[in-house]
């Protein structure tokens, strides 16, 4: 018999006022993907909800599922995962990541590793540890979890074997690398950039803050922003913040 009430474990990645009382919640859980869940009367005063919804915060719901939305039945802290007090930089990284990571992922989509690596990033932006940094590394690596990076072994059209100490083209539109003769439109992306964004997208999230990138800041910047144009074809909101912030 299909079970109707579940128990699912995720955290809060936007939250909209439906109704005089309501909540539509957009859930990244841990087994089940991107859930969209309604709260009755999470809004009320005396709500049992009250304190434990809130953005980023991790928890435990037991759901009714409906046919388009689930409704939260109960709803258990498990972590306030926030800790971005006068941190307007850490803040405003972390609901950039929340609106790209549900936008990207399509509701009831099952990607793994997409849970943790958000909360390993939430974590790390908790500790107020290079904010910037850690969304350029965050994206990468949510890119290649989704499909979207490149094979960094071959050209994608003539099958030759890279090598990135050499000029190569990364393309920002299909995410594809091609080897120099095989590529003529537009100037390649610096060597530095591709063996970055290569070393980021193959190390463990912490591994990769290592890195310096001073001197690629602009340069990924302009290239991850293009690409999430490219990949989602519609407003971004939070990401005029973070430009603004970046030009400080």
């Amino acid at each position: 018999m299909h079970q109707r009430n579940r128990k699912i474990e995720g955290v809060i990645l936007r939250k909209t006022n439906y109704g005089e009382a309501d909540l539509i919640l957009t859930i990244l859980t841990k087994e089940d993907g991107r859930l969209d869940c309604i709260a009755k009367g999470a809004r009320r005063f005396k709500s049992r909800f009250s304190g434990r919804l809130g953005l980023f915060n991790q928890v435990q719901l037991e759901l009714f599922e409906g046919r388009s939305l689930h409704a939260v039945n109960e709803a258990e802290l498990i972590d306030v995962t926030t800790n971005w007090d006068g941190d307007l930089e850490g803040s405003s990284v972390a609901f950039l990541l929340a609106e790209i990571t549900q936008k990207l992922l399509q509701p009831d989509q099952i990607i793994p590793g997409v849970y943790p690596l958000l909360m390993a990033t939430i974590a790390l932006l908790a500790e107020n540890r290079e904010p910037e940094n850690i969304l350029y590394a965050y994206f990468i690596q949510l890119f290649g979890l989704l499909g979207f990076m490149p094979s960094w072994q071959h050209c994608v059209l003539c099958d030759e074997k890279l090598n990135l100490d050499r000029s190569v083209h990364l393309d920002a539109d299909s995410l594809s690398l091609h080897c120099r003769s095989c590529d003529s439109s537009g100037t390649p992306l610096q060597t530095s950039l591709i063996k970055a964004i290569h070393f980021i997208q193959s190390y463990p999230l912490p591994e990769s803050l290592k890195l310096d990138l001073e001197d690629e800041r602009d340069a990924l910047w302009s290239w991850l922003t293009r690409v999430l144009a490219d990949l989602l074809n519609q407003p971004i909101r939070s990401l005029a913040f973070v430009e603004q912030l970046r030009s400080v």
